[in-house]
């Protein structure tokens, strides 16, 4: 099990596969027939199979799905929070 965690790398593809969620989770967003709680599985579904698709299927890719899904979520989430709270701020 050890070396499995010492193989699995952040690369490119995997920030790329991130980058893609943002924008896609922000159209999911702009949806009025889904809910807000469905974004996030959406988006984990989605980045696990965009990686089956082009990586393979593998314990080491779902595993990478699930760090560009965590990236994608984080990063929006970071990015709405400090908007908030800078307007806020401002006020």
């Amino acid at each position: 099990m050890e070396e499995f965690f010492l193989n699995i790398e952040v690369t490119q593809h995997t920030i790329y596969l991130a980058i893609m969620l943002i924008v896609i989770g922000q159209g999911l967003k702009t949806l009025p027939f889904i809910e807000k709680w469905m974004v996030i599985w959406s988006l984990l579904s989605i980045s696990v199979l965009i990686n089956f698709i082009f990586s393979g299927i593998s314990f080491s890719t779902l595993f990478e799905a699930f760090i560009a899904a965590s990236i994608s979520v984080f990063g929006y989430d970071a990015y709405v929070q400090t908007k908030k709270r800078i307007k806020r701020t401002q006020s």
